[in-house]
């Protein structure tokens, strides 16, 4: 599917499979909005102009799997989702982020390769998240938490990241065994700032990751 197109690919209906497509050149690659229980996977996305994939009030499991995404201004924008799978997928090339998510429970990215973009991974308003087994790597900022709670980061390779993570307004949020660009025999610091609503003031913070890797993963 390729061509100037809104979407290239538009589903609001629930069991569905989207798999070994090229999309390219569209507003959006595809656009899923309140459908829940679908398989994307094995799609080549290739310079949408906005979002490879787009996906709102998703409140049941969809899964995202072995999809290639290059250029777009964010690769995976999820928004009000719950219990989702970004699995196994290579994203590059985002002018702002690999992957987005953005309010919701209850998603776990894993096995991804994110690289040469703003942000590889922006989490705003969520609970639950899990990012693990990813290779997060030449992006301004690998790692980018808001708002977020009771998540889980562990077993990722930060490598040649201009910043590997930072958070703001973010508790109660768990740093482990990640590779930090290089062997570590002392816990890594992870700066940020946390605030009390209702008052936007930021105090700074940091997190640690306890138990960082001695060598990279193999992803």
């Amino acid at each position: 599917n390729s061509g100037n197109n809104s979407d290239g690919i538009y589903n609001s209906g629930p069991y569905c499979l989207i798999e070994d497509n090229i999309i390219t050149q569209n507003y959006n690659g595809y656009n899923q909005y309140g459908a829940s229980k679908c398989v994307i996977r094995d799609n080549k996305f290739i310079n949408n102009t906005y979002r490879a994939i787009w996906v709102g009030e998703d409140y049941y499991i969809s899964s995202f799997e072995g999809n290639s995404i290059l250029g777009a201004v964010y690769g995976i924008w999820f928004g009000f989702v719950h219990d989702a799978n970004i699995f196994n997928n290579t994203i590059s090339a985002c002018s702002e982020a690999g992957i987005w998510i953005n309010w919701g429970n209850g998603i776990e990215i894993i096995g991804n390769v994110i690289n040469n973009n703003k942000y590889g991974i922006l989490s705003s308003g969520w609970q639950g998240l899990i990012i693990s087994s990813n290779l997060i790597s030449v992006n301004k900022y690998g790692i980018h938490l808001e708002g977020t709670m009771f998540s889980k980061v562990i077993k990722n390779n930060f490598i040649g990241n201009e910043r590997s993570a930072s958070f703001i307004f973010s508790f109660l949020n768990r740093w482990s065994r990640n590779y930090w660009n290089r062997p570590r025999l002392l816990p890594k610091s992870i700066f940020g700032t946390i605030g009390i609503p209702p008052s936007t003031k930021e105090i700074p913070w940091i997190n640690f990751d306890w138990r960082p890797a001695k060598e990279p993963y193999i992803i």
